[in-house]
């Protein structure tokens, strides 16, 4: 169908331009459309990161709550041996001090004699 009339200078650009005019609007929908596209993989991405985060962290905690259980049970199981441990050290120091006091009245009697 064809129209006759006068043409405008909005229609004569129209006529000329318009398929330019038509490709930079698709253009410009298609680059906000792979905007929206990338912006969702990367909350995507984000999401699993985070979720892979928490995953790593729950592991963490159930490793350090088993450390702690066990550092709990060693220290029960070493309690008494220590508390020995410490009482010999003790009664070894006063056997030093008994033996050094001993050791300095053998020296307060062989001076004596000489």
């Amino acid at each position: 169908m064809k129209i006759d009339g006068p043409k405008t200078r909005s229609r004569k650009m129209w006529d000329k331009h318009g398929s330019w005019l038509i490709l930079v609007v698709v253009i410009g929908f298609a680059f906000n459309g792979g905007m929206e596209w990338q912006g969702y993989k990367d909350q995507k991405v984000v999401e699993s990161i985070i979720i892979s985060g928490k995953a790593e962290r729950d592991e963490i905690r159930a490793r350090a709550r088993q450390l702690s259980d066990r550092n709990q049970e060693l220290a029960r199981q070493l309690g008494p041996a220590v508390e020995q441990a410490e009482q010999a050290a003790r009664k070894s120091g006063e056997a030093v001090e008994k033996a050094d006091q001993t050791i300095k009245k053998a020296n307060d009697i062989i001076e004596a004699n000489k």
